[in-house]
């Protein structure tokens, strides 16, 4: 390589005159990427491109080099990086190509976009996992991390380890949190309680806001226990702080009365997954009781009021769900989104089929290709016996988002109905 040799000396020369000892001449140039003077700097920069693949690694290393100049100077050079090899397939190679150049949200999209392709592009997940090593950006790492292979791929996993969560922001380390519980690992409480105590170094006292991203996590991940714990340490934290007043504010005791929904609901979905029938119904009737009109509440615990509780009363709480979504409506008529939502609450209710059929068609005509309208009126032909119906708009909703698990569910139910005597 006698080209590289001029190069070298002169990395030398500079290191030596700037104080700096290193035996590797890329950690050298790399060191000059903060020099003073910007014309070794300027001169640093070029030849760690011409070096380019061979200077990869340590350019990674250096955008998370606590030195801000370093950090900066090596992330913008792997940015300008080829992200592409001689082996890669054309769709890699349209993914990649200027990745580095790209904006940190359009970087996570192009890599989700390959890791869809997984199953009809063999080197998806391969090329996917290269950037992954090499990604200086905590943010896109993470996000991208979250969509791999985690529970079958060793490297994967490992290449998530390699993540610094300590370098991270706190939506980041939460997001490290997120990937804990989303993979049911035996972890995710110690990483959600290490990532509230480096939200507590960051800002001093935890305070009630703080609570809300943790609950958030575990809800996602339908940890139903632990998202009634941290929401009612929310609770307790806010009416200490005086975020939560019980009186003379009327928005305030809402809010307080939706926050104690939700913390019920959390323990009768808890209750729910551990087969606990006597709890069931305990929870299901607190929450007759409190008034709630949140229409996922009302039809989660509106098969074991129906099975325990006098008609009457169960009527009296639909009513309350849905003059709220009917306001919604009437609010907002031209919205399809509200049609959508009333037509399944009277679908899965079994209530006004005629008119749940009504509201979920006008919902379709307005966006023909939302899968969640589709899922509805579905759903809706379902209830009124239509199965062939409901089969042939629940196989459109999932070719519109293939492998949804709801909506698979919701085919394999309707396909598993022989006759209308057998609809739930």
């Amino acid at each position: 390589m006698p080209k590289l040799l001029p190069a070298i000396i002169l990395s030398c020369v500079w290191a030596v005159a700037w104080g700096i000892s290193s035996e590797d001449p890329i950690d050298s140039l790399i060191d000059q990427l903060a020099h003073p003077d910007p014309v070794v700097r300027q001169q640093a920069s070029e030849e760690l491109l011409r070096l380019g693949e061979a200077a990869r690694e340590k350019l990674t290393q250096a955008g998370r080099s606590p030195r801000p100049a370093v950090a900066s100077a090596a992330s913008s050079l792997l940015a300008r990086l080829p992200w592409t090899l001689p082996g890669d397939s054309e769709i890699v190679v349209g993914v990649l190509q200027n990745y580095g150049l790209a904006r940190a949200s359009e970087r996570i999209e192009r890599l989700h976009h390959l890791l869809n392709q997984a199953d009809t592009v063999p080197d998806a997940v391969s090329a996917c996992l290269r950037v992954l090593n090499t990604e200086t950006s905590s943010e896109v790492a993470w996000q991208v991390a979250l969509s791999g292979p985690v529970s079958d791929s060793p490297s994967w996993r490992e290449a998530i380890h390699k993540i610094d969560p300590v370098r991270s922001s706190g939506p980041v380390t939460l997001i490290a949190g997120r990937f804990a519980l989303l993979t049911r690992q035996p972890q995710a409480r110690q990483w959600l309680l290490y990532a509230m105590n480096h939200a507590k170094e960051q800002s001093g006292d935890m305070n009630a806001w703080m609570i809300i991203p943790f609950y958030n996590l575990a809800a996602q991940a339908q940890l139903h226990a632990q998202a009634a714990e941290w929401l009612e340490q929310f609770q307790t934290l806010a009416r200490n702080e005086g975020l939560i007043l019980q009186q003379n504010n009327v928005p305030e005791q809402a809010q307080e009365v939706q926050i104690h929904h939700r913390i019920l609901w959390h323990r009768f979905k808890d209750a729910d997954s551990r087969q606990d029938e006597p709890a069931r119904q305990k929870i299901a009737q607190q929450i007759l009781e409190s008034s709630s009109d949140e229409m996922e509440i009302f039809l989660d615990v509106l098969p074991v009021l129906e099975k325990t509780v006098d008609q009457a009363k169960v009527d009296d709480y639909f009513q309350k769900v849905y003059d709220r979504q009917k306001s919604n409506l009437d609010a907002k008529p031209d919205e399809p989104v509200h049609s959508n939502d009333l037509a399944w609450l009277l679908a899965r209710s079994g209530r006004q089929l005629q008119q749940a059929l009504i509201l979920a068609q006008r919902a379709v005509e307005a966006e023909p290709d939302n899968p969640a309208f589709l899922d509805t009126l579905a759903e809706v032909h379902f209830r009124l016996g239509q199965i062939d119906q409901a089969i042939a708009l629940e196989e459109k909703a999932l070719k519109i988002l293939p492998n949804d698990p709801f909506m698979t569910e919701q085919l394999r139910r309707f396909r598993n109905a022989q006759k209308p005597d057998n609809l739930p």
